[in-house]
């Protein structure tokens, strides 16, 4: 398993901070059910970390309304922010 992803096997080990919906800093965070849905999510690990290893910066033309939605989604929450 990829150690830069998240590992979480239930919702209590989802972080406080983004478990609750009404959070303004943390968008809501859906978990998956383990057991329905075990392979989809091995395999989009799987797709992350290969995403990650590939492009880490989403610098890439066609990364660009990825990494716009990421920032605007997740940005505050993640503590992410873009220069220029």
């Amino acid at each position: 398993m990829d150690s830069r992803l998240p590992n979480w096997t239930s919702r209590s080990e989802v972080p406080e901070n983004c478990s609750e919906h009404a959070s303004r800093e943390c968008p809501p965070l859906l978990v998956a059910d383990l057991l329905r849905d075990g392979a989809l999510l091995n395999q989009a690990r799987h797709d992350a970390a290969a995403w990650i290893d590939r492009s880490p910066d989403l610098a890439g033309e066609s990364e660009a309304l990825l990494r716009r939605k990421l920032l605007l989604v997740y940005g505050a929450a993640l503590g992410l922010g873009d220069v220029g």
